[in-house]
Order: C-alpha cells, then sequence, then structure tokens
C-alpha cells in the first residue's frame, strides 16, 4: 500500500512538473519565437506566430509589441524588412488581439490593437467596430484612451457617429487628467484641423480646468520652439 501511495506522488509530481513546464513555454513562447526589439519579434511572428499567453500581464505585453510596431509604419526598423513581412504584421497582430478578445471580451487594450491592426488593412467597418468595443470596455482606461485618441484622429473621416461620439469623450476625459492633458495640448499644437474640436470640449469645462488646458498649451508651444 505505501509503495502505491508513492507511487501515486511521483506520477502527480512528474504531472506537475509537465504543465509548469508546458505554462512556462507558451508564457514564454513569444519571446522564444522573437527578438530583442518589438520590430524583430513581430516580424518573427508573421513566420511562427505565438500563443497570445495565458496571464493577462502576458496577453499585454505581446499586445504592446504589436501596438508599438503598428503605430510607427515609418520607423527606421521598418525600412529593414521586406514587404512580405511588413504586410504580413497587421494580419499577425490582429490574430494576436482576436484570440485574446474571443475569451476575454472586456479586454479593451486588445479590442484596440485589433482596431489598429484593421486600420492598416484599410477595413473601417470592423475597425469601428473594435474601437467601440474598446471604448466600452475601457471608457475610464486613460492610457488607452490616449492610444484610442490617436486612432481615431488619425482615421477620423472613417468613424462612425456612435465612435466619434465615445472619441469626444476620451476627448473630455483626457484634457481633465494630469497625465491627459499634455499629450491634448501637444496636439493642439500641431494639428491645426484639431483645435476647433478641442477648444469647443474645453469650452463646457469649468474656468480653472479652461485656463490648466491653455497653460499646457502654452507649455507644449515653448517646448515645440
Amino acid at each position: 500500500m505505501q509503495l502505491g501511495i508513492q507511487s501515486s506522488i511521483v506520477a502527480l509530481s512528474l504531472a506537475l512538473l509537465a504543465t509548469g513546464a508546458a505554462a512556462m513555454y507558451v508564457e514564454s513562447n513569444a519571446y522564444l519565437v522573437g527578438g530583442d526589439t518589438s520590430f524583430a519579434r513581430v516580424a518573427n511572428w508573421t513566420i511562427d506566430a505565438p500563443h497570445p499567453g495565458w496571464s493577462i500581464a502576458t496577453e499585454n505585453v505581446n499586445l504592446l509589441d504589436c501596438a508599438n510596431v503598428l503605430k510607427a509604419p515609418n520607423a527606421l526598423a521598418m525600412r529593414y524588412l521586406d514587404e512580405g513581412t511588413k504586410s504580413a504584421m497587421a494580419p499577425t497582430c490582429l490574430a494576436l488581439a482576436r484570440a485574446v478578445t474571443t475569451n476575454a471580451p472586456a479586454a479593451s487594450f486588445a479590442w484596440y490593437v485589433e482596431a489598429l491592426a484593421l486600420s492598416w488593412t484599410s477595413n473601417f467597418a470592423e475597425m469601428n467596430d473594435a474601437l467601440r468595443r474598446s471604448q466600452l470596455t475601457g471608457a475610464n482606461e486613460q492610457w488607452i484612451a490616449e492610444l484610442r485618441v490617436a486612432l481615431a484622429e488619425a482615421h477620423l473621416d472613417q468613424l462612425q457617429p456612435a465612435v466619434l461620439q465615445a472619441h469626444e469623450s476620451d476627448l473630455s476625459m483626457l484634457v481633465l487628467s494630469a497625465r491627459g492633458i499634455a499629450s491634448i495640448a501637444r496636439r493642439y499644437t500641431t494639428d491645426t484641423g484639431f483645435r476647433h474640436r478641442i477648444v469647443a470640449i474645453v469650452e463646457t469645462l469649468s474656468t480653472q480646468s479652461q485656463q490648466d488646458f491653455l497653460n499646457h498649451v502654452r507649455s507644449a508651444l515653448s517646448k515645440s520652439r
């Protein structure tokens, strides 16, 4: 009987070790496939697509690589990649993001990456849907809102009414936040088409909030000289 118990313990230990090894492989898979930069990793993923990971932290790290690459189509690192690799990056990141949103419909950052990838292929109908889902699931996530704002502003003429309305809510939230107001002020100084729209939003805020925004705009202007 004692031998049977010992055998069971050994079998259980081996099973746990195997499970742990499998989990470690899945969690580190993207980096085992990839390289030492976001561009190198995503380029390699186009050949050997990684598992998105089992933990939220791992999923977000992998999705951040995709976001870093897809936000910078004109980066120097992109110029060294062949056209086939570059054209496969968005579909690869789209598949990675969808693997996350399929299992976690409230994953706002994954929805954003999905929208970003869809914008690369000018699939604006699905981009709107993904962006709207990010807005709904991460309405108070300032760091994701900053990313959404940049994407929405880049494709403003393609936004559906509900997405545009939520975009204005993102702008309102950011202009009232210590984190977001600086990025909104910088955009004000560089994007003339943006100015009248953000001014219309700022004018609905308190006098103090309006003054804070004006101060940040002055600061941004002084830094750009």
